[in-house]
C-alpha cells in the first residue's frame, strides 16, 4: 500500500499522508468489509483521496528521496509525466499484486479497457525514462489492449491466454510479449527495491479501528473509565516502585539519546550480533557478549561510543529496526534488581528491555510500547 501511495503521489511525504488521511477517514470501516474484498476497497478509498488533492492537469510534486535511489527517482518522475488512470493502473499492476480482473473492478473497466491505459502506460514509461518525453494516449487493437494486461507469473485471464497461444505461433507477437515481460521484471524490481521507513505507523493519529462498539449508557461508561483510571494509576504507581533501581535515570536517557540519531553514525556489517565481538573489541570495548537469543539475530551497523568516559558498545538489530547497546554494569553504577531476567522499561515513544550478563549490561530498545517488547522478546528463542 505505501508504495502504491507512492507511486500516486510521487513523493515519500505525500506518501505518507496520503495512507494517514485514509486511515484517518475510513479506518472505521475497514472491519466492517470482508476479508477478501478488503485491500481492493482500501485501494479505492486511497485513489479517491489522492484524486481530491491533484488538481486538473498538476504535476507531481518534486520527489523527496535520498541518495543511492537513483532508479527509483527516473521511475517515479516518469510516472509523473502519465495521467490519473494511466498511474494508477501501473501503480496496482507493478506495486499492488492484483490480478488484472481485480484491477479492471477497482478501475471500473472491462479488460480490453484496463489493456489500454496498461499499454499506454507501459509506452509512456518507456518514452520518459529514455528521453523524457510525454507520449500522448493512443487507440489501441485488441490484440494490443489484451497482451498488455499479460504478466508472467499470474493466472491470466481466458481472453489474455489465447493471446499466449498465438504468440506460440507469430514471431513477432511473442518477442513483443518478452520485450513486455523485460520491461515488467525492470521496473518491479526498481519498486520491490523500496522500503517503507521504519518509524512509519499509518495507524498513528488515525480516527479508529472499527472495532469500537457503543453497547453501554454514556453514563456506565463514565463510571467504569473512572474506575479504570484509578485502577490504572494504583497498578502504574506499584509497578514504578517495583521496577525502580539504581541507574535506572541513565538507562533512560541512553536510550532516549536515539533519537537525534540518523544513521550516519554507525558503521555498516553484514554480520551476526554474535560475531561482532573482534570489530568491537578493534574500537575499543572489550569483553563483548551476547545472551544466544540475541547471538543469531543480524546486525546491520554497529559503532563504539563515551557515555560518561564509560566505552558502550551500540548495535543495530535488523529485527524490528531494535538498538542494543552493551556496558560494565559496575563502570556506570546499574544495579539491576533481577539481572538474569528481562526487564522493560518505557522511555517515550521509545522502550528498552535491560539484562546482565557475566557483568555485561545489555539495553535492547525498539520504537513502540511495552507490549510490542514483550512481543518481541518472545520471539528470541534461547
Amino acid at each position: 500500500m505505501y508504495r502504491f501511495a507512492l507511486l500516486l503521489t510521487g513523493g515519500r511525504a505525500r506518501a505518507q499522508s496520503l495512507l494517514r488521511q485514509t486511515l484517518e477517514e475510513e479506518g472505521e470501516r475497514i472491519h466492517e468489509i470482508r476479508d477478501p474484498h478488503r485491500l481492493a476497497w482500501l485501494v479505492s478509498r486511497l485513489r479517491a483521496v489522492a484524486r481530491s488533492w491533484e488538481e486538473p492537469g498538476a504535476a507531481l510534486p518534486e520527489q523527496e528521496l535520498s541518495e543511492g535511489e537513483e532508479e527509483l527517482q527516473r521511475l517515479l518522475e516518469a510516472a509523473g509525466t502519465l495521467n490519473e488512470p494511466q498511474r494508477c493502473a501501473m501503480a496496482l499492476f507493478y506495486s499492488g499484486g492484483f490480478e488484472v480482473e481485480q484491477i479492471a473492478e477497482i478501475m471500473g473497466m472491462d479488460l480490453a479497457g484496463l489493456g489500454g491505459v496498461l499499454f499506454n502506460a507501459r509506452e509512456g514509461l518507456r518514452a520518459a525514462w529514455e528521453d523524457g518525453s510525454r507520449r500522448e494516449p493512443i487507440q489501441v487493437s485488441e490484440t494490443d489492449a489484451l497482451l498488455a494486461c499479460h504478466h508472467g507469473g499470474w493466472d491470466s485471464p481466458r481472453a489474455v491466454q489465447k493471446i499466449e497461444n498465438a504468440a506460440t505461433r507469430d514471431l513477432i507477437l511473442a518477442e513483443r510479449l518478452r520485450a513486455q515481460n523485460r520491461e515488467d521484471e525492470k521496473w518491479e524490481k526498481v519498486l520491490t527495491a523500496l522500503e517503507v521507513p521504519p518509524d512509519f505507523d499509518p495507524w498513528k493519529g488515525a480516527a479508529g479501528d472499527g472495532k469500537t462498539r457503543q453497547w453501554l449508557h454514556p453514563a456506565v461508561l463514565s463510571v467504569l473509565a473512572g474506575l479504570f483510571m484509578i485502577a490504572g494509576c494504583l497498578c502504574w504507581l506499584w509497578l514504578d516502585k517495583r521496577s525502580d533501581f539504581s541507574g535506572r535515570q541513565l538507562l533512560s536517557e541512553m536510550v532516549g539519546s536515539a533519537r537525534a540519531m540518523t544513521g550516519g553514525e554507525l558503521q555498516p556489517t553484514h554480520l551476526m550480533v554474535g560475531e561482532l565481538a573482534d570489530l568491537l573489541y578493534m574500537r575499543g570495548f572489550e569483553g563483548y557478549r551476547v545472551p544466544p537469543e540475541l547471538a543469531r539475530q543480524r546486525a546491520v551497523g554497529c559503532r563504539v561510543f563515551k557515555l560518561r568516559g564509560v566505552p558502550v558498545a551500540q548495535v543495530a538489530v535488523d529485527a524490528r529496526s531494535s538498538l542494543l547497546y552493551l556496558f560494565r554494569s559496575s563502570e556506570l553504577g546499574v544495579q539491576l534488581p533481577d539481572p538474569a531476567r528481562w526487564q522493560v522499561l518505557e522511555c517515550g515513544e521509545l522502550t528498552a528491555a535491560v539484562r546482565e550478563e557475566s557483568g555485561v549490561c545489555l539495553v535492547l530498545s525498539l520504537r513502540g510500547g511495552r507490549q510490542q517488547m514483550e512481543e518481541f522478546l518472545k520471539t528470541l528463542k534461547p
